[in-house]
Formats: structure tokens, C-alpha cells, sequence
């Protein structure tokens, strides 16, 4: 079986949070409760993988499995997987932003839903929920 290369490189989508308080200074409870759920784009310190880069680096060599069929098919390329990274460092809302086959956007998937607990984002001195994009890269040597 041929080997596989896989690479990947963190990349957070940004856009500014709006943050409106009311007339005298104050947020309403419902509103803090909304901000609680914002996924945020764009923060003061992104989320990060456990060890850094060159841990997720190396997670994702040692996780994914090039499936045998996308193999004998000869493809390769780039997955890109969008997810949050919860307040908690969990993973959630994993989707493909945009993909290259089922088989190995499915892989790219599984593995990123399988990743350990990140460090959270952080935004004005809170941990909040923030959108991530992971690439994938899928190369046949």
C-alpha cells in the first residue's frame, strides 16, 4: 500500500463580535445568556490544540487512515473541516466547509471529532466559543 502525508494547518475565520449593553450601561440577562451561545470568528486569543501544532501535527498522522479505496482511486488534496472549539475545549458542529471525496472527507471528520480537548478561545478576558477551520491534506507518496 502506498504511504500517505498528512498535513494540516489551523486557520480561524475572523469577523468582529458586536457587543450592544443597554441604555444604562448594563446587558440584559437574556441578552448575556446569548452572548454565552455566540460562536465568535474573530478573538484576542485563538483556541489551540493541546501541545501546539506540532502535536496536532503529529495527531493527525498518527489518526488518520487513508482509506484504501481513495487510495487506488489516486486521490488527494485538501479537506477543510470547520468546527467549534467550545468554552469548555470541546469539539463541536464539525461539518466539511469544503471537501474532496466521501471517504476522505468522512476520515477528515472522524478524526477531528475524535481530537482531545483544545485549549478555548479567549475574547475580552472571557473563554468563548470560536469557529475554527482545519485543513486536511491528503498526499500520496
Amino acid at each position: 500500500m502506498k504511504k500517505a502525508l498528512f498535513l494540516g494547518l489551523g486557520l480561524c475565520l475572523l469577523a468582529l463580535p458586536g457587543l450592544s449593553p443597554d441604555a444604562q450601561g448594563q446587558q440584559p440577562s437574556s441578552h448575556l445568556q446569548q452572548e454565552d451561545q455566540k460562536i465568535y470568528e474573530v478573538v484576542d486569543t485563538e483556541p489551540g490544540f493541546p501541545g501546539g501544532m506540532s502535536a496536532m501535527m503529529k495527531y493527525l498522522a498518527e489518526n488518520i487512515r487513508y482509506p484504501e479505496a481513495a487510495v487506488k482511486a489516486g486521490k488527494q488534496g485538501r479537506v477543510m473541516v470547520s468546527f467549534v472549539v467550545e468554552a469548555d475545549g470541546s469539539i463541536s458542529h464539525a461539518k466539511v466547509a469544503r471537501g474532496i471525496s466521501a471517504d476522505l472527507n468522512k476520515e477528515a471528520l472522524r478524526v477531528v471529532r475524535a481530537m482531545p480537548k483544545w485549549e478555548p478561545g479567549r475574547h475580552q478576558g472571557k473563554v468563548v466559543r470560536t469557529r475554527y477551520v482545519l485543513p486536511v491534506v491528503y498526499r500520496l507518496k
